[in-house]
Formats: C-alpha cells, sequence, structure tokens
C-alpha cells in the first residue's frame, strides 16, 4: 500500500472474506489520517465475485495478491485479459533474516514469532535465515525457546503469554 500510495497512486484493499476487521481498522486508521476521499478504498466481498472485478477491470492497472497459489495463477490468467501487472507472494513461509549482531533474545523472539495465534497467521515467520557462523547457537537458541512452550487450554488460568493451544 505505501509505495502505491508514495508513487502517486490510489489504492484499492480488498480483504479476505473470512477476516475483514483488520482491514476495517486499517481502513479507519487511514482515513483518520487526512489523505484525500478516494485515495484509499476498500472493498468487501468473495474472491469470486470482487476479486475477479479487480484483476479484470480495465481501469485497474495492477493488483497486488497475497494467498494460495491456485489463486494467484487464476489472477494471474485474469489480468493477462488487460494486460495488467500482477504480483503475487503464493503459499509461503515469512522468512526473517538474522543479522550477524542479533542478541540472543532477538532470536529468541524471532523464533518463537511462528507460535502467535497458534501460528495460524498470514505473516508467521517460518523460517531462519542466518550467518552460517552462528547456525549451532541459533538453532539451540530456538530449541530452548520452544522447549519453554506449553501447550494448555485458553481457559486455563496458569497459561501465559507464548502458550500455544491445542
Amino acid at each position: 500500500m505505501i509505495p502505491a500510495l508514495l508513487a502517486g497512486c490510489t489504492f484499492v484493499l480488498k480483504p479476505s472474506e473470512v477476516t475483514p476487521i483488520n482491514a476495517y481498522l486499517l481502513t479507519e486508521a487511514v482515513h483518520a489520517s487526512g489523505l484525500p476521499p478516494g485515495v484509499f478504498n476498500m472493498v468487501c466481498g468473495t474472491g469470486p465475485k470482487v476479486g475477479e472485478v479487480l484483476a479484470t477491470h480495465p481501469l485497474v492497472d495492477m493488483v497486488s495478491f497475497t494467498g494460495s497459489t491456485g489463486v494467484g495463477k487464476h489472477l494471474h490468467m485474469l489480468g493477462s485479459s488487460t494486460v495488467k501487472r500482477v504480483r503475487s507472494e503464493l503459499g509461503g513461509r515469512s522468512a526473517i533474516v538474522v543479522l550477524p549482531d542479533a542478541t540472543a533474545e532477538q532470536i529468541e523472539m524471532m523464533a518463537t514469532h511462528v507460535l502467535g495465534n497458534s501460528g495460524q497467521s498470514c505473516d508467521a515467520l517460518g523460517r531462519m535465515l542466518a550467518p552460517a557462523s552462528r547456525y549451532e547457537e541459533i538453532v539451540q537458541i530456538a530449541r530452548d525457546a520452544f522447549e519453554k512452550v506449553q501447550v494448555v487450554e485458553a481457559s486455563n488460568e496458569a497459561a501465559k503469554t507464548g502458550d500455544i493451544g491445542p
């Protein structure tokens, strides 16, 4: 979104129909920031209904999609009918780069990020790209961090931040 706005383009957000509340909150924040009306827009609906219209509409110059490989392929095919750019992030797990000077505390935080929302977040980290010279150390820090995590019911009063549900 930010690169599009910085380039002077308008922006249309079509959130997942399964999880639109975050998009509503983002839209409220963007509108509160004072952007002129029409610069940032949100449309809701299912992918087959709304997403396909965006991918084929002649006034939409570019589509950026994050999601499944199958849907991404479909959007690329649809976008080709109007020779529009389609950029996609398909089915991968986010990677994080561990810099050579990362502290043990930072590495632990990176390793356990994947556990947020029981690992069911689109931004959940799935890979760590680390300097080969620190590989063993980083694996040990991550192992120690994961061994501290408990699988507990959310209603368990002993549950603490970092624990995950079954």
